[in-house]
């Protein structure tokens, strides 16, 4: 008990790793387990992969524009690792869903193949970054000890954002994990499952 105390004191040095990854511990199961129902265990390895890739086109954007080095490049860094990352994630879950919807090929085969993609794109760009060994594979890789609280206060946020998405559409979530048929009936998606493939 002592030790469980000593860890939430506010003069802990790690308390906003404990608190990530209590958070991380806590979200992650929940939209998982709809991925599980659905078949999709693959787009769990996917995504990160993808998500990283965004992070080294992100951080390799500003050299290959010349931008030079200022006082603030790491913020800078970061912000550009979280802006990839989003916008790499989410253009990935928009592509899978409209393949899904055209009914080209099989589902794991196109995660399979972004995965692979994704991972050739990542080490294309940092082997060719005489930078990149210097501090980007700790943004890839991901150092939740060294996170800050703008990085606890975002991940809370995040973690809100999904309990939001999942409490309001758990009612379509549900039918269209456990009976497509008749989510297709009651038109909550389409008979290829693209709600599935976004949720």
């Amino acid at each position: 008990m002592e030790t469980l105390r000593t860890i939430f004191d506010p003069d802990f040095l790690l308390r906003y790793a404990v608190y990530t990854n209590l958070l991380v511990g806590l979200g992650c199961p929940l939209v998982g387990v709809f991925l599980v129902l659905r078949r999709l265990i693959f787009m769990g390895v996917a995504l990160p992969q993808i998500s990283s890739t965004g992070v080294a086109v992100a951080l390799s954007l500003p050299l290959w524009l010349g931008w030079g080095h200022g006082a603030h490049q790491g913020e800078r860094e970061h912000a550009f690792a979280i802006i990839g990352s989003v916008v790499a994630s989410v253009l990935a879950i928009l592509v899978l869903a409209f393949l899904e919807r055209r009914h080209r090929g099989l589902s794991e085969g196109r995660l399979g193949t972004a995965y692979a993609v994704a991972t050739a794109i990542s080490i294309l760009l940092l082997s060719k970054n005489a930078i990149a060994e210097l501090g980007w594979l700790d943004l890839l890789k991901g150092e939740i000890i060294a996170i800050s609280g703008v990085d606890l206060t975002a991940t809370l946020a995040t973690f809100c954002l999904v309990l939001a998405t999942l409490w309001i559409f758990h009612k379509e979530m549900l039918l269209v994990s456990f009976d497509r048929t008749m989510a297709v009936t009651l038109r909550k998606t389409s008979s290829s499952g693209t709600w599935c493939c976004i949720c």
